[in-house]
């Protein structure tokens, strides 16, 4: 059973990776943390991700937005729980990183990169 349990999160977390291949323009890190990514999720846990804008997409240009929500609807319907969105710029990364809150370095240490850099990395070269 947990092997069959096992190998139906991995199959999910490979289409959100193979479907995040049409988020345009493809963005600097995308990264699924929370309980998917550790395996804790149950029938009711939403699906949290950390999209990050590369350098130069603005905060409300169109296509990303609209790519990026369209990302989520397909990603919604393959997992079967609404999915939610923490959005920031490449620059923001680092800062965030090494700032005080506890929930970036651990997004970093325990989220699964569908699209794009490690946070940790990507923090790293800004």
């Amino acid at each position: 059973m947990v092997a069959s349990l096992a190998a139906v999160r991995s199959a999910v977390i490979e289409r959100l990776r193979r479907t995040a291949r049409s988020i345009r323009p493809q963005p600097a890190s995308l990264v699924l943390f929370g309980s998917l990514a550790t395996g804790t999720a149950d029938t009711g846990s939403d699906v949290d991700v950390v999209a990050v804008r590369r350098a130069g997409v603005d905060v409300d240009e169109e296509g990303w937005l609209d790519s990026l929500g369209a990302w989520g609807d397909r990603s919604a319907r393959i997992v079967g729980n609404p999915v939610n969105f923490v959005v920031v710029g490449e620059e923001e990364v680092a800062e965030l990183l090494s700032g005080r809150q506890r929930l970036w370095r651990k997004i970093a240490e325990t989220g699964i990169v569908l699209a794009g850099f490690d946070l940790a990395e990507l923090g790293k070269a800004i």
